[in-house]
């Protein structure tokens, strides 16, 4: 199996992912190892008028299975 999962992610004023919405998933448990991948990430944090500011953005991840 094979597909995209997507999920909204709040990206925390340190770069850390505070939260994890999953909007799409392939069924098989993606839903649940997208999170935990997700939750592994860091960005650059969104800035606003120079302050780190916390923002949720989309993200998707292609997921594959091997059989």
């Amino acid at each position: 199996a094979a597909g995209t999962v997507s999920a909204r992610l709040l990206v925390d004023v340190d770069g850390s992912v505070a939260q994890v919405e999953v909007l799409e998933d392939i069924g098989h448990d993606s839903a649940e190892l997208a999170a935990q991948a997700f939750r592994q990430f860091r960005f650059r944090p969104a800035r606003r008028h120079g302050e780190a500011v916390a923002v949720w953005i989309v993200y998707r991840m292609r997921f594959e299975f091997q059989e």
